[in-house]
């Protein structure tokens, strides 16, 4: 059994997993017996945790990344859920996954625990170290918070601080003026400030600015300048650790502002940044042609906010727009307007996880979310040979559809680009209202798995569910794994509908267990082959539906409406063949991480 490497010293508020010795069980066990935890003795609140057990390699399989499942406890909160997302699996102190994200919001000492199984073998749960986090009123103590107010009222700024009157609400000069190392700037809720030019963050954290008082949270509008917030302008500074807690960033018209295609602009080195409950039409973007591809920027965090970019495609306007290492996107809701480009466009990533979002009304012929290789734009050039855009995990988001988005997810570029992505797992996401898909998910990505997913194609006019391809990758698109995914299409005007599609440079993939119905498609195709190479796994063959039980075998989902409004509407019923008609796969767990036993039923919502 191969064994993982210790990982280095990280950050402040970073832990990592990282697996060096057998557990004293059986001989051929998950090596789960020592982690690792590598972290300072504190960190202030809200502290943003990224676990990482990517170093976990099962004994049963060479492909632990797409089979192996960790379930995560984090120690906290076990009543607090997301907002957003399908509405499953959604309390916010559990994750599921080889990485996984956290954030701490309350002081306190958390023990966060996981354990992990390849279907063969499974761990013990294992306790990690503890994870402290400090009182912000404690680290920010007296002077070190200042609290600004346009009105001259500060009821409910901490004991202690500094209080400012701001009448001239100049955000620009407040932050030029205050914002240092280890301070916490408070804005008091229902006023609003302006930023004539760009509020530039050059500063090493920790620090943090927020919001004091009851109401509406703090605005900060733009007047002037290329966006309202700018981390790390000079582009070759390397700062850290700072924190956005209950803020506005309003961008104003689009008539307003010509040349800001951002509420957040990164030009230069600025790590570990936590933006939590902020409302942002401005989105957030990483420059593109600012970091070296071999220093991406590391540890971004977003959670818990609401991301609306209202410019026009001609003017950019990305929800986000993301190059980094350890990036957790969670529990945001994401709605472009039906203008602006992509709701997220992640450019670069390694270890990422979107989990828990709902993504709305991107621009037409844009994404709801496109995640790409490492070739970027021609003036950069790619990373070296060998290199990849890699280790995602996307689960539990509801991605609506738009007119004219024709590829909802999408991991490549176009056919000119090289996808080079991999170690990627796409399971329990729901994708609904496709009016004008083409495909819902395009893989263009290796060593991957689809899995336990919902996609309801009704509103769209033919199409297919899933669609694995090639884009000028020196590594085929080989490897990947489909199972568990229900795919539902009741069309008017009726059409050809095909669940899952192989085009050329698609090797070696597996299909399993994928449940379909179109009973008003014109032709209903579960597996279309004729394209890929070396795919195992055909209509009525390893669990899937057959294309005539596509089409014409109703599979008793529990709405017998077929007004679907939630993921449990696509349970089946009894007397349904889906009902332990699949076959054992890797995946053992539903849509709602219901268990499966021995007997699999077909399809992604068991009965």
């Amino acid at each position: 059994m191969r064994r993982a490497s210790a990982f280095g010293a990280l950050r402040a508020w970073l832990v990592v997993i990282a697996v060096t010795a057998p557990v004293a069980a059986a001989a051929a066990s998950i090596n789960m017996a020592k982690i690792v935890v590598s972290k300072a003795d504190s960190g202030v609140a809200p502290l943003s945790v990224f676990f990482d057990a990517t170093g976990i390699k099962s004994p049963a399989t060479d492909r632990s990344f797409m089979e192996m499942d960790c379930s995560w406890n984090f120690g906290d909160d076990d009543k607090l859920t997301w907002r957003h997302g399908t509405g499953a699996n959604n309390k916010k102190n559990r994750a599921y996954g080889l990485i996984a994200a956290h954030v701490y919001e309350t002081p306190g000492t958390y023990k966060p625990s996981v354990s992990c199984s390849d279907g063969a073998y499974s761990s013990p749960v294992t306790m990690l170290e503890p994870v402290v986090v400090a009182d912000p009123d404690t680290v920010y103590a007296g002077a070190a918070t200042r609290c600004y107010s346009r009105s001259g009222a500060f009821d409910g700024c901490p004991a202690g601080a500094e209080q400012i009157d701001d009448a001239g609400g100049n955000f620009t000069a407040l932050i030029a003026r205050d914002l240092r190392q280890g301070r916490r700037l408070l804005l008091r809720r229902g006023e609003s400030w302006t930023t004539p030019t760009i509020a530039i963050l050059n500063v090493n954290g920790p620090w943090t600015i927020g919001a004091y008082g009851s109401g509406e949270k703090p605005v900060i509008r733009w007047s002037g300048g290329a966006s309202i917030l700018g981390f790390g302008w000079t582009g070759s500074n390397t700062y850290k650790d700072a924190r956005l807690i209950d803020l506005v960033l309003d961008i104003g018209p689009v008539a307003q502002k010509p040349f800001a295609q951002a509420g957040v602009t990164y030009y230069g080195k600025f790590d570990q940044v936590t933006f939590l409950r902020m409302d942002m039409p401005g989105g957030v973007v990483q420059d593109l042609m600012k970091p070296k591809l071999t220093d991406a920027w590391d540890l971004s965090t977003v959670v818990d906010s609401t991301i609306s970019p209202i410019l026009a495609a001609a003017l950019g306007g990305y929800g986000m727009y993301l190059s980094s290492s350890r990036a957790a996107v969670l529990g945001n809701l994401f709605d472009n307007n039906g203008g602006g480009e992509h709701n997220v466009r992640v450019m670069h990533m390694d270890k990422l996880v979107v989990a828990h979002n709902t993504f709305l009304r991107p621009h037409a012929l844009k994404a709801n979310l496109t995640l790409r290789g490492v070739e970027w734009y021609s003036g950069l050039g790619p990373k070296p040979a060998g290199t990849y855009s890699q280790h995602a995990i996307i689960s539990d988001n509801k991605f609506v559809g738009a007119p004219n988005v024709s590829v909802p997810v999408n991991t490549s570029i176009d056919a000119s680009h090289e996808a080079r992505t991999r170690y990627m797992v796409f399971e329990r996401n729901w994708w609904i209202n496709q009016v004008a898909t083409v495909t819902a998910l395009n893989l263009n990505s290796s060593f991957s798995a689809v899995r336990n997913n919902i996609f309801d194609l009704s509103a769209g006019a033919g199409g297919q569910a899933i669609g694995v391809t090639n884009n000028k990758d020196t590594q085929s698109a080989t490897g990947n794994a489909i199972y568990n995914n229900t795919i539902y299409a009741r069309q008017s005007p009726p059409a050809h509908v095909r669940g899952i599609r192989m085009f050329n440079g698609a090797l070696d993939t597996e299909i399993r267990n994928n449940l379909m119905y179109a009973p008003s498609a014109k032709s209903a195709m579960v597996v279309d082959a004729a394209l890929g190479a070396g795919t195992v796994g055909a209509g009525g063959t390893l669990g899937n539906s057959s294309d005539a039980q596509a089409k014409n075998v109703d599979p008793l989902f529990a709405n017998a409406s077929r007004n679907f409004s939630k993921p449990a509407d696509f349970r089946p019923g009894a007397g349904s063949y889906a009902i332990g008609g699949g076959v054992a796969v890797p995946a053992r767990h539903d849509f709602f991480r219901k268990a499966q036993g021995a007997a699999r039923d077909v399809g992604a919502v068991a009965h």
